[in-house]
């Protein structure tokens, strides 16, 4: 009688089949343990911005305005800071020198509305840096929370409060206010400068995800709520607040599209009829991620009604926002 001295063809075949398909299964397991581990780092971080959006309401009162409305940032500002006297039409240009004089960038720019939205969460949370780079709050001066020009730090004509023809490079914050900042921020590592048109840049609180930084976008309620709780005054053309990063000179945030609030539900129409909207937290904020595909979704805002036009789309399935529980919005669709 022969003995078989090794494996026949098909036997082969059967274990080379067998060992690839284990290969597919653990690859498959591993991408899927990799992604769930991204949307819990994610969903972690976004509980941290919350977390500081909490801590900033219980001590100032309110929640930190998302720059969308002129006339409620300045009326923040002098509630928080009523020995601050400045130029109420040159909030952008306050904000602006500040920035460019702590952190030595002249690109820095806030005349823009996708600027002012997206920079929000750094400035109210995080302030101004310090020479190294980490973010420290506001000056501890209360008449110049903003910094004094550093020629003459002890004349109140030198205050960068807008009104005066300064320097911008010259404005300095030489002592910060104690306990000041909310959250952990530095630049170059959670704080990015993102160049949003050509020379103008924004800083933005954003988190890595893979090989790739998307950032985390602020959108404020209103404190009574209801059916307008995220539109923006005056605005027909476009009422529901929103950013949008299409026009972006980085390639990568071009790809991020647009960012919107979510509704919980909406009939078929369009944003304008109000009446027909109904938001998630519409007396608190919206905190959203565009998830590990880096895409917000399109041009309109999207409502969790499945009987709506307005339904998410694919694009949306992943985004994290705490609208969904800080998970992602697939999680809670019907």
């Amino acid at each position: 009688m022969n003995k078989r001295k090794g494996f026949t063809l098909v036997e082969l075949l059967v274990v080379v089949a067998i060992i690839a398909i284990l290969a597919t299964l653990t690859a498959v397991g591993a991408t899927a343990a990799i992604r769930s581990a991204r949307d819990a780092t994610i969903a972690m971080n976004m509980t941290n911005v919350i977390m500081a959006l909490e801590a900033y309401r219980a001590e100032h009162g309110e929640y930190p305005p998302d720059m969308t409305n002129s006339a409620d940032v300045v009326r923040h500002i002098r509630k928080r800071w009523p020995r601050f006297v400045f130029d109420t039409g040159k909030i952008d240009d306050i904000v602006r020198d500040a920035y460019i004089g702590t952190t030595g960038d002249a690109a820095i720019d806030f005349n823009d509305n996708n600027a002012r939205r997206l920079g929000s969460l750094v400035l109210w949370l995080g302030g101004f840096p310090d020479s190294d780079g980490t973010f420290r709050g506001f000056s501890g001066d209360p008449e110049a929370p903003f910094g004094r020009d550093s020629g003459n730090n002890n004349s109140s004509t030198n205050i960068n409060n807008g009104t005066n023809s300064l320097t911008a490079a010259n404005i300095k914050i030489d002592s910060y206010a104690a306990n000041n900042t909310l959250m952990e921020m530095t630049g170059g590592k959670n704080v990015l400068l993102v160049e949003y048109a050509t020379g103008k840049k924004v800083p933005c609180l954003t988190y890595k995800t893979g090989s790739a930084t998307y950032p985390f976008v602020y959108f404020k309620g209103t404190s009574e709520g209801g059916n307008a709780a995220y539109f923006v005054e005056n605005d027909t053309t476009k009422p529901v607040k929103a950013i949008d990063f299409t026009g972006f000179t980085d390639s990568d945030w071009q790809n991020l599209g647009y960012a919107y609030p979510y509704a919980e539900k909406s009939d078929n129409t369009s944003a304008a009829n109000i009446t027909a909207i109904r938001w998630y937290e519409p007396k608190k904020f919206q905190i959203l991620h565009p998830g590990q595909d880096g895409n917000f979704g399109g041009d309109d805002f999207r409502s969790l009604d499945d009987s709506s036009a307005k339904f998410v789309k694919q694009a949306d399935f992943d985004n994290i926002t705490n609208a969904s529980g800080n998970k992602r919005i697939q999680s809670i669709m019907p």
